[in-house]
């Protein structure tokens, strides 16, 4: 095929035919088809072509070490227990609690959420 042949100009990664997303190329062979519309375009139309990509963002310099060490605890805390927030626990009257959802009953009603105190590891059910 062609470039007048082609439906539509886009970016080289999808198929100018129906837009699809293109394989990446096989290893000794001179073209690429689409495995949607089958179409086959050269890979010698990619030669050249560079792709760039957005470097982190590095957050470190934006914030406070204040800041910086909250988002820590917040981190660790997440990957530990799950979110935390502050719901007082009704056993031990800890201030934190974490929680997780669970869809318990039908999916037309709300899901089912289960707060577990960090100090105590006491668990409370709500039903939404």
């Amino acid at each position: 095929m062609t470039a007048n042949e082609f439906s539509f100009s886009c970016d080289p990664n999808f198929c100018s035919v129906c837009g699809s997303i293109l394989p990446l190329p096989v290893t000794g062979s001179d073209v690429l088809s689409c495995k949607l519309c089958s179409t086959s375009i050269s890979v010698d139309s990619l030669e050249g072509i560079v792709i760039h990509s957005f470097k982190k963002f590095n957050q470190h310099k934006l914030k406070s070490s204040d800041e910086m060490e909250r988002m820590k605890e917040m981190e660790e805390s997440a990957t530990n227990h799950g979110p935390v927030v502050k719901r007082e626990c009704s056993k031990c009257h800890h201030k934190k609690m974490t929680y997780t959802t669970r869809q318990t009953r039908s999916a037309d009603e709300g899901q089912t959420v289960f707060f577990t105190c960090l100090k105590c590891n006491f668990t409370e059910t709500e039903y939404s």
